[in-house]
């Protein structure tokens, strides 16, 4: 897959790297994403799909088609399609945004 999308990046001033598994458990935890781990990929999750409310929305049948990438510096969404992985990060960043002014 090489259409990757970017939801977030650090800031060239900040040090340090991003915690794989603090991204998954607040993208899981708090906006109901659930994952699988890409075999043969140490920062690489098939996104199975979302918890709404109490049901569970799978995202695709069939193969797998949404990756969540966690690199050093960066995170976001790949797929097959560019429009797709670009929708999904939207969809991603959106509910981050919604769960953090919420919380405010």
């Amino acid at each position: 897959m090489k259409n990757y999308n970017i939801i977030v990046k650090a800031k060239a001033s900040q040090q340090g790297t991003f915690s794989q598994d603090k991204i998954k458990s607040f993208l899981k935890s708090n906006l109901g994403y659930t994952f699988k781990n890409v075999q043969g990929s140490s920062n690489k999750y098939w996104m199975t799909g979302q918890y709404i409310g109490n049901k569970f929305c799978e995202f695709m049948t069939g193969p797998r088609y949404y990756q969540l990438v966690i690199n050093d510096r960066d995170f976001g969404v790949s797929a097959g399609g560019d429009l797709n992985a670009y929708q999904m990060a939207g969809e991603v960043k959106t509910a981050m945004y919604k769960h953090h002014m919420e919380a405010k």
